[in-house]
């Protein structure tokens, strides 16, 4: 039984995707011992051209649980029936027994997305030689698509204001360096919205600390900086620097 949920709930780009996938030889059915159970999983991106093959986490995360004195399985709802979890990939699944992964990715873009996650296995004596070795590789595969939003939305305007009367200003390509006439001046408004259901706020203090440290934050495409002071200048110029496209 391979079974993914019904949704992700609202998934927003910067953030990182998580995703716990779980393989389970059922004992309320006549089941046969599965041989050789490997789960794999992979993402693609709506601009990737290939999917992004995505590494099991799971060993990790349960030590880095256990080291902070939470139980991995806690989760578990009291009504569910006990399994005993095999290591992925297993050489053998028994009725009752789970091969699991936990998988993580950097969300980088926006759009649909596609988590492709397959099983391969074998059912032993199922067809096999008349040796009894195991029967060809099988294969099941998941689909699930959901969608990554964008969460701020940047809505420019530009207009042109009329100078004071009698108002002068330097202009380097006229004679005498100085002139009478009353250009416009350009003035440039960018309304933000936060899109997501709860505040987007990073310290700029906080984000040039993590950057003199040698880190290297993760920053969306559009970064917008609350200030016009030194500290938010250096925000900005560092935001350029890790790579996003636009610092207001």
């Amino acid at each position: 039984a391979l079974v993914l949920p019904d949704s992700f709930g609202n998934i927003y780009k910067g953030e990182t995707f998580f995703a716990y996938v779980s393989v389970l030889n059922a004992e309320d059915a006549p089941s046969p011992t599965l041989l050789d159970v490997a789960v794999s999983a992979k993402l693609q991106a709506p601009c990737a051209k290939r999917a992004v093959e995505l590494k099991d986490t799971s060993e990790r995360r349960r030590a880095e649980a256990r080291a902070d004195g939470v139980d991995p399985d806690s989760w578990r709802s009291p009504d569910m029936p006990p399994t005993r979890r095999r290591a992925n990939p297993a050489a053998e699944l028994r009725c009752g027994e789970n091969v699991d992964m936990i998988v993580e990715h950097a969300l980088g873009e926006c759009g649909t997305h596609t988590l492709r996650v397959s099983v391969s296995y074998r059912l032993a004596g199922d067809g096999g030689p008349p040796d009894g070795r195991p029967a060809e590789p099988r294969s099941l595969r998941k689909f699930y698509r959901f969608n990554v939003l964008d969460p701020l939305e940047c809505t420019p305007r530009a207009w042109l204001l009329p100078r004071a009367a009698g108002a002068r200003y330097e202009d380097r390509y006229a004679d005498g360096g100085a002139s009478s006439n009353e250009p416009p001046l350009g003035v440039v408004e960018v309304a933000v919205k936060n899109s997501m259901q709860e505040r987007c706020v990073l310290d700029a203090v906080t984000l040039l600390h993590r950057v003199g440290a040698g880190e290297r934050p993760r920053l969306g495409r559009r970064v917008v900086v609350c200030g016009g002071g030194n500290t938010a200048m250096d925000a900005a110029r560092t935001a350029r620097r890790l790579g996003a496209e636009d610092a207001v």
